[in-house]
């Protein structure tokens, strides 16, 4: 029979580990970490990373903001992701072993894991504690291979504490208790020494927060420090900490219930750590729910998209239906962008105006990126620049870090106005993005058009978003009189400016103000051809008793209107009549007109 080697089956082991992780984190949240990626940007500068360092807990921000910028990709942050938790188990059930050889743990190593790979995909979850995480243990991991005296040892720990926490934070608590925990167990003369190390963490704890590196005690003394500060980690997400010295504690009991034991008492032991381990993942995975949901992973793909400018892919994506706003929004950028939105926005599921024009007057900076990008779409810049503005000054403010994603949006958006100021800006930022290593080349090639206002106007996209400028102007003083639009000029962008309008108003079910905007786009020359607003003019005529002749309605679409009358007519009381009628003017506006808000978003 063929014997395996120890190191072979090891190697084996954690080959699978890592494989499995992978390939759970790859498929079931992929698209998770470039959506992670957005809100950190890490500069290759040596400048910018000595006084990141610099900080309390900056180099483990430093390494997290490394790895972070790796994330750009779905399969490289699963990738990157499996690697962190894999190194995890590895450091835990070595370390383990160290303390206890053959002490019966078998599945306790995999506790930490279970206890943060759901952490991995929480956009308020800072990737620093994971790497605190790994650098308190393997702190840990040294000492319990260092010999010598217990005063020696608990100097140099203290030493080692302090340091910890100035590098990576309040995980230097948790390598002290740990290290404090360990020593009780093994009951060697001298192991009360062992309360220095904790006392030199805590005294750090305190002159951290005195100096206002972490805001607030609670921040400097426990791994909230490793969140969003304006969100409240959830209790579950303690139990990696908790594992440590918990760990350290439970391997010896472990090691002698096993010892010697037989094969039933063994299997038993397995058993419980199993259990444990199961429910350590299951209330992990309960805390992230939100991350578990099917249209939360729906958003981060469409999100991914966007950034991509796979337009088609985001449509084709949302032809099986979307699930919420935010769907409807990203899905109506994209008819947008490829002047399909009043040909094919009815084709699909519609969340009314929202789905158009989300409100953000709570400066909501969730909303911002997908702001940016529909107003870019829709050529308008002013707003364009401004929510990315105010996405760029959150990720600043809460992060401590610029969003690489905005950045390069105001760059396009700060171009296209052009002058001084806005050559000024982009220049700014097109050297930060420089020195990034994805979108360094992107960044580049906008040099080009700096203080050269014949390059931006001859370029197909820039010069049709400076040119739209006006029209923009008017849209905004039309709000107060519709004939102003009267004053819209023609360019590559005026018909995505007037469908954002025309469609806004018949999301909203407006059809005054949509009719009133169609005289003044008509007048000026820049009125889109698209059936839904022939359906709508029809609608309008018919409610008000308007003769509709000289709006160049095709012959077809009348038919159909009155075929449509007919059949609603006839068939009023039906309690079925949504789904009837869905069968052959689901795609119109005049089913959308009649039956928005009867039916929830969803397949069509």
């Amino acid at each position: 029979m063929f014997n395996m080697s120890k190191r072979t089956r090891s190697a084996l082991l954690w080959a699978g580990c890592f494989t499995a992780l992978f390939l759970y984190m790859y498929l079931r949240h992929g698209y998770a970490f470039p959506f992670i990626e957005q809100n950190r940007m890490f500069m290759w500068d040596g400048g910018w990373i000595l006084r990141r360092a610099a900080e309390c807990g900056g180099a483990a921000a430093v390494a997290r903001d490394f790895l972070l910028q790796f994330f750009v990709e779905p399969w490289s942050g699963a990738l990157l992701a499996a690697l962190l938790l894999t190194l995890t188990a590895v450091a835990v059930q070595r370390t383990l072993e160290r303390v206890e050889p053959g002490n019966g743990a078998l599945l306790l190593w995999l506790a930490p894991v279970a206890a943060q790979m759901f952490l991995l995909v929480d956009y308020d979850y800072r990737y620093e504690g994971i790497v605190a995480w790994l650098a308190a243990w393997g702190l840990f991991s040294l000492f319990v291979r260092v010999g010598g005296g217990a005063a020696v040892r608990a100097v140099s720990a203290s030493a080692a504490a302090a340091a910890l926490y100035w590098l990576a934070g309040p995980a230097a608590i948790a390598f002290a208790v740990t290290l404090f925990v360990y020593e009780l167990r093994r009951g060697e003369k001298g192991r009360l020494w062992y309360l220095l190390p904790v006392a030199a963490a805590l005294a750090m704890t305190v002159a951290a927060y005195g100096c206002g590196w972490y805001g607030t005690l609670r921040r400097a003394f426990t791994p909230a420090a490793y969140y969003n500060p304006m969100a409240e980690p959830a209790a579950w997400a303690w139990a990696a900490w908790a594992a440590m010295p918990l760990a350290a504690a439970a391997v010896r009991p472990l090691a002698m219930l096993c010892r010697g034991a037989a094969a039933r008492r063994r299997a038993a032991v397995v058993a419980v750590e199993a259990a444990a381990v199961a429910a350590i993942a299951a209330a992990a995975a309960r805390g992230a729910r939100y991350y578990m949901q099917e249209d939360t992973r729906l958003f981060e793909r469409l999100d991914y998209l966007m950034r991509r400018g796979a337009w088609d892919e985001v449509i084709d994506e949302c032809a099986a239906g979307t699930h919420n706003t935010l769907h409807c929004f990203i899905l109506n950028t994209a008819l947008l962008e490829r002047d399909e939105l009043a040909g094919r926005a009815f084709t699909f599921p519609q969340a009314g105006l929202e789905g158009l024009s989300i409100d953000w007057s709570d400066n909501n900076p969730f909303l911002f990126p997908m702001l940016s990008d529909m107003y870019y779409a829709a050529g308008n810049v002013s707003i364009a620049q401004e929510t990315a503005f105010k996405k760029n000054s959150e990720a600043l403010a809460v992060n401590g870090s610029c969003n690489p994603r905005m950045l390069l949006r105001l760059v396009q958006t700060a171009v296209a106005t052009g002058g001084h100021s806005g050559y000024a800006t982009a220049e700014k930022y097109i050297s930060m993005l420089e020195r990034t290593l994805f979108y360094r080349r992107e960044a580049s090639s906008y040099r080009r058009f700096l203080w050269n206002d014949r390059a931006v106007e001859a370029d197909a996209r820039l010069g049709a978003e400076r040119a739209n400028m006006a029209n923009i102007a008017v849209v905004y003083a039309a709000e107060r009189d519709a004939a102003l639009l009267a004053g819209l000029h023609p360019n590559a962008l005026a018909g995505r400016t007037v469908d954002h309008l025309l469609v806004g108003r018949l999301l909203n079910r407006d059809l005054e103000g949509f009719r009133a905007a169609v005289d003044g786009c008509r007048a000026g020359g820049v009125m889109p051809s698209a059936e839904c607003y022939g359906e709508a003019l029809l609608i309008y005529g018919a409610m008000t008793g308007h003769d509709m002749a000289g709006y160049g309605i095709s012959e077809e679409t009348r038919r159909r209107f009155l075929a449509f009358q007919s059949f609603a007519a006839e068939n009023y009381s039906r309690n079925d009549l949504a789904a009837i009628m869905r069968r052959t003017y689901g795609g119109t506006y005049m089913y959308y007109y009649m039956f928005a808000g009867e039916e929830p978003a969803g397949k069509r």
